[in-house]
């Protein structure tokens, strides 16, 4: 008789196969493993950064998104009119102040001049002629032979002469100063922009733009910060100068370090903002106009500031948090009031003493009163290292 007859023949029957008692072991090895794992053991605690807030001196510095400036630009226009005969630099070029940058066609201006200078030497002879004419007069009305209208009529072909003397030199002076302007210099050093006038073009006196120079060593930063900021900026220059740096997004975060030189007269009233500018040196040229760069601008300094990295503090509906670490393994959230920035750290005005261990990775996972598995404690700064 086969199993199958046997189980059906004797119900209730312990006879099984080999194969089914092995499932039914497996079966319930599994179900006992997975009941021990769900009802064994707490819930898992969540890994996390820490680190405690420490006391520091920060530097107190203003952030501002910043627009570099040539300190001076000029567009280069022709003061005479004629056509380009040369252009002696090349776009882009560091220009030097009185270097040559383009040449009129000069012949007309010569043959100005020779022109002036002919006709001052004509107007002196006849200068000449009438002074004797005048000087023969005043013998010949001392002998009564003249009368005394035909003397003023010498006196005044005198004068004349004199007159056409000055205006033959003045004309002779313009075409010197015409002659001269045909060859176009520089008034600033600086960098040269694009070519917009070409040799061959004939350019209108005042009117035509030949090309514009940027002053670009030393350069200038302009940049806003907020009108309640403005009595601390005030106050700081008046104490000294105030250190700025530009920072420029090349890969390289290396900051520029310059001078705050200028307060605008007054507040923006669209914006609330007050428009100041930093002078830097710029001797390698890394600062080029146009360009937007981060600036920080240090009006004075504040010491055993409580501060933590700032990672640490996030932002939620009711405001500013961090998450404190209670007896080692315990998450509590803080609010916390905070101050300025300084570097990576930020000022913690209320919420967190010295010395309290906050969260500074893992913060998104956690509720108030999660239990946390550290990681890592970081070392704290000292205040030199933090303030700089």
């Amino acid at each position: 008789m086969t199993d199958n007859t046997l189980q059906k023949a004797i119900p209730g029957s312990r006879w099984f196969s080999l194969p089914v008692i092995f499932a039914i072991v497996i079966t319930n090895g599994l179900l006992l493993s997975s009941c021990t794992k769900k009802v064994g053991g707490p819930r898992g605690a969540i890994s996390v950064d820490a680190e405690p807030a420490r006391k520091s001196d920060v530097n107190i510095t203003l952030r501002a998104v910043g627009r570099v400036e040539p300190l001076q630009k000029v567009e280069i226009r022709p003061q005479v009119g004629g056509q380009i005969q040369e252009i002696r630099f090349a776009e882009g070029d560091a220009i030097e102040a009185g270097q040559t940058l383009y040449v009129l066609d000069r012949r007309p201006f010569e043959a100005a001049r020779a022109q002036a200078a002919a006709q001052v030497k004509a107007s002196t002879i006849r200068q000449d002629a009438a002074k004797r004419d005048l000087e023969r007069g005043r013998t010949l009305f001392e002998k009564q032979m003249i009368s005394a209208g035909e003397l003023d009529a010498l006196q005044a072909a005198a004068d004349s002469a004199d007159a056409a003397v000055q205006m033959a030199r003045a004309l002779e002076r313009t075409s010197i100063l015409n002659l001269e302007y045909a060859v176009i210099k520089a008034p600033i050093s600086g960098r040269a922009g694009r070519h917009l006038v070409y040799p061959g073009d004939v350019v209108v006196p005042a009117v035509t733009p030949l090309v514009t120079i940027n002053q670009t060593t030393p350069i200038s930063v302009a940049f806003s910060v907020p009108e309640r900021e403005l009595a601390a900026v005030r106050a700081a220059v008046s104490a000294g100068a105030v250190s700025v740096t530009a920072t420029v997004s090349d890969g390289t975060g290396t900051p520029r370090s310059g001078t705050l030189n200028f307060i605008d007269n007054q507040v923006d009233p669209g914006t609330g903002s007050v428009t100041m500018k930093a002078v830097f040196d710029n001797a390698d040229e890394s600062l080029w106009p146009g360009q937007f760069v981060q600036v920080g601008a240090q009006i004075g300094r504040e010491t055993d500031a409580i501060v933590v990295v700032s990672k640490a503090v996030q932002v939620g509906q009711s405001g500013s948090f961090v998450f404190k670490l209670e007896g080692g393994n315990t998450a509590r959230l803080a609010p916390v009031k905070t101050g300025r920035t300084s570097g990576n750290d930020i000022v913690i005005l209320e919420g967190v003493a010295e010395g309290d261990l906050v969260v500074t990775d893992g913060q998104l996972k956690l509720a108030d009163g999660s239990k946390v598995e550290v990681r890592g404690i970081g070392r704290p700064a000292t205040g030199q290292e933090a303030g700089q």
